[in-house]
């Protein structure tokens, strides 16, 4: 998995984003990855069947230890090393991953 941020359609130049696949994106509050390579004419992650949705949701948490029981989508971020993860299931696991 490679964690590309909030979704965006175009460059601040205009040319498409290409997203390849794997890739995981933010979108309007939930968390996706691309089934396939694909560029915002192929559809917008809710709306093809190019992207899969990972999370619908999450609560944010902080403190030195990762909390109990999280739910996938849900955010933590370790104060004692001031890393941000996000709690993802990918299909075969569900785990913390560094995303700041």
């Amino acid at each position: 998995m490679n964690q590309r941020g909030e979704y965006r359609p175009v460059t601040k130049g205009g040319s498409p984003v290409v997203y390849e696949k794997d890739d995981v994106v933010f979108y309007n509050g939930g968390t996706f990855i691309a089934l396939r390579r694909t560029i915002h004419l192929d559809g917008t992650p809710d709306s093809s069947g190019n992207w899969r949705q990972l999370t619908e949701s999450m609560t944010h948490s902080y403190g030195e230890n990762a909390p109990k029981n999280p739910n996938v989508g849900d955010e933590w971020y370790n104060t004692s090393n001031g890393l941000l993860f996000k709690f993802l299931n990918d299909g075969n696991s569900k785990q913390w991953v560094e995303i700041g």
